[in-house]
């Protein structure tokens, strides 16, 4: 497989709605890891980072104060 690659989830092993949808293999920008991602209708993945990323942006972004007292 090659980044930028676009097969079909049927291709890849999935069934249902994610069968019939298109999958592009894809590199996350902050710490390489490859993966299949979802494309929408516009043929654009919802992020382009990787689950993990994508959770440590959101603590940063969203971090709220202790509850010390």
């Amino acid at each position: 497989m090659e980044i930028g690659d676009i097969l079909r989830g049927s291709e890849l092993g999935k069934t249902g709605r994610s069968g019939r949808g298109l999958f592009r293999y894809q590199e996350c920008p902050k710490c390489n890891k490859t993966r299949w991602v979802f494309l929408s209708r516009i043929n654009e993945p919802p992020t382009k980072l990787c689950r993990a990323c994508a959770i440590e942006r959101a603590k940063r972004i969203f971090s709220f104060p202790s509850k010390n007292k």
